[in-house]
């Protein structure tokens, strides 16, 4: 049986490196691997505590960088945004599930 009211798992590619544990994960070479959304999730928050960088590919084929270094810094669309880990959070949702331009309005000032 279908579960229809259970949250939306959205389909990434993502490409991953966590300095402190030294942990690269992805695809070959510098290729971004298909990846399971909670291991997003948990690498997303994992760079809070290691630094690194979490590249996410979406449906739409759209790519953005996810660098922390004391802070979240995204790169969408050759722009840079640095947020609050709250903000980010939202940002991640919106760039996996709804797409880029839904993206683009919780990055918006």
């Amino acid at each position: 049986m279908t579960d229809l009211t259970r949250d939306v798992t959205p389909f990434t590619k993502t490409r991953s490196l966590r300095k402190k544990s030294k942990i690269r994960a992805g695809g070959a070479g510098k290729s971004r691997g298909v990846g399971r959304w909670t291991e997003v999730v948990r690498v997303f928050e994992l760079l809070a505590e290691e630094d690194g960088f979490l590249e996410i590919e979406n449906y739409e084929r759209e790519v953005a960088r996810v660098d922390h270094e004391g802070g979240y810094v995204i790169t969408l669309r050759d722009t840079e945004y640095e947020r609050e880990p709250a903000d980010a959070r939202a940002w991640r949702e919106a760039f996996a599930k709804q797409g880029v331009e839904a993206s683009l309005e919780v990055l918006a000032p």
